[in-house]
């Protein structure tokens, strides 16, 4: 991984930049921080589906139930599963183990033999 990803790529997620646009907001414009907060997820949902809809190109073939439970998982677990990328940058893939290193380069990382 190269450092400045680990610093900024957590600053692209929806509900990190919008804790920090929440603070921001207050702190320079003493606006309540919750109600910002939720107007930010809105408006970043809403952009969401309908750049959704215009790659589609119609309807979606979903229900809005559906694509609401799947941004929300998404934008929830997207933090998460960067942290632990960090802190395990090892790829299974197939039956080889490859490790994350510095530049963005994987190396295979050879099986021990127990004797």
């Amino acid at each position: 991984m190269l450092p400045m990803v680990i610093i900024l790529e957590p600053l692209s997620e929806c509900m990190v930049i919008g804790a920090c646009a929440a603070w921001s907001a207050s702190f320079l414009f003493h606006w309540e921080p919750l109600a910002f907060y939720l107007v930010h997820i809105l408006v970043w949902f809403l952009s969401d589906w309908i750049l959704l809809s215009i790659v589609q190109n119609g309807t979606l073939p979903f229900k809005r139930f559906d694509f609401i439970i799947g941004w929300l998982f998404r934008e929830c677990s997207g933090p998460y599963l960067f942290l632990l990328a960090v802190l395990d940058p090892t790829i299974k893939w197939r039956n080889r183990v490859f490790r994350l290193s510095w530049g963005g380069i994987a190396q295979e990382i050879k099986p021990r033999i127990k004797c």
